[in-house]
């Protein structure tokens, strides 16, 4: 332990810090590692300004003031320990006890980012691309979410299809199966986009329903869902999909209009537009989602929510991904166009967008279901203020480290 003072000019004498901190826990992670570490508190000596971490090997460090540390610059394969000591401007303390042994060495590429959490490798792919294990893997557990659908001119887009091996799969379906992938093989990652919102700028609702998202290569059965279904336009039904967009508010005609049905062991309906019409109302239905159906639309209540998600936690936890608390695929909620500031469904939970609402200074279309989550569009309030895209979907591999 270092000790004694130090002149740093002029006469002023500086205490050297002498309270090791004490090691923690290092976890590895892709090209980085994080360390951490309990500060002692100073009985003699100076204080401590801060802290560094250095790894073994390398001599690599990074430089903090809390715990945990982050050291950058790691290498993936290389099991890396590391000590900490407190520093202050005249030296630094003895270094702490070495930490635990660490290392990053995936069993597969692929991916837009991985994790390593809880003794899992998780690969997550918001893109496109190609999964390839370097070693035959079993009992390898998947997330598969579809692209959410198009909020329509009233009703709400729905949710993007989703299947899980852990916890739940949409529609009220249980945990799938899981798969072994064989080494060597490149399997083909295919994240579904967003439908299109819909608008009337060119005369027409152009809205679609979100795209597939499928796993497929040698020797795998592929698995796909489907995307989400497309909010109906003024006096439109939902259309069908993983799960079902909400119905458009009604035109003149008295038959009311349904929401979209949703697809078996992927996500639920959406919502039925209003039954009457009052002078100028078109309450469109909330769209689906994977683990609800989407409201319906009433006269004397048009906020038509859209249907939540699955809620999902060890995939959301491990991986930073998902929306309110851990869910994915929630139903865009369903518009009207009655009532200023009183007809904005709110999107459902795991990033489904809210709908567009009627303001003094205008109109305001439907948002966006969330990226990544497969949620569907809010629905739009009024024609070029239309309704918002869906959200892209996901795809995410985990496997024993």
């Amino acid at each position: 332990m270092a000790t004694g003072r130090v002149s740093k000019g002029k006469g002023k004498i500086l205490d050297l810090p002498q309270a090791t901190p004490t090691i923690g826990t290092a976890t590895a992670g892709n090209g980085f590692h994080t360390v951490s570490f309990t500060p002692t508190a100073v009985t003699i000596g100076g204080p401590v300004f801060s802290y560094k971490v250095t790894s073994n090997p390398g001599n690599i460090t990074a430089t903090g003031s809390t715990s945990p540390i982050t050291v950058s610059g790691t290498t993936n394969g290389t099991a890396y320990t590391f000590t900490v000591t407190g520093v202050n401007p005249s030296g630094e303390t003895t270094p702490s006890a070495t930490s635990n042994s660490a290392n990053f060495a995936t069993k597969a590429s692929g991916g837009n980012n991985i994790y390593l959490s809880g003794g899992y490798y998780y690969h997550v792919f918001t893109s496109s691309g190609t999964f390839t294990p370097s070693q035959n893997l079993t009992s390898v557990d998947y997330l598969i979410v579809a692209g959410g659908g198009g909020g329509g001119y009233g009703g709400g887009g729905g949710a993007g299809g989703l299947k899980s091996t852990i916890t739940a799969s949409g529609g009220g379906a249980g945990p799938q199966s899981t798969i072994n992938v064989t080494s060597g093989v490149g399997y083909t990652i295919t994240i579904g986009s967003g439908g299109t919102g819909g608008n009337n700028t060119s005369g027409s609702y152009p809205t679609t329903n979100g795209n597939t998202s499928s796993i497929s290569g040698t020797g795998l059965t592929t698995i796909a869902v489907s995307g989400g279904g497309y909010g109906g336009n003024y006096g439109q039904n939902g259309q069908a999909g993983g799960s079902g967009g909400g119905a458009g508010g009604k035109a003149s005609s008295p038959t009311a209009k349904s929401g979209g049905s949703g697809t078996a062991n992927e996500g639920y309906a959406g919502g039925a537009g209003s039954t009457t019409h009052p002078g100028s109302s078109h309450h469109g239905g909330g769209g689906g989602g994977a683990g609800a159906v989407g409201l319906n639309a009433y006269d004397t209540n048009p906020n038509a929510n859209g249907g939540a998600g699955v809620q999902l936690t060890t995939w959301a936890n491990a991986t930073s991904t998902g929306a309110n608390s851990g869910y994915y695929a929630g139903g865009g909620g369903g518009a009207a166009n009655t009532n200023i500031g009183q007809n904005q469904g709110a999107g459902g939970a795991g990033g489904g967008g809210t709908a567009g609402v009627q303001l003094d200074a205008g109109r305001v279309g439907g948002d966006p279901g969330t990226a990544n989550t497969g949620g569907g569009g809010g629905g739009g309030n009024m024609n070029t203020n239309g309704g918002g895209n869906g959200g892209s979907g996901i795809i995410i591999f985990r496997y024993a480290a």
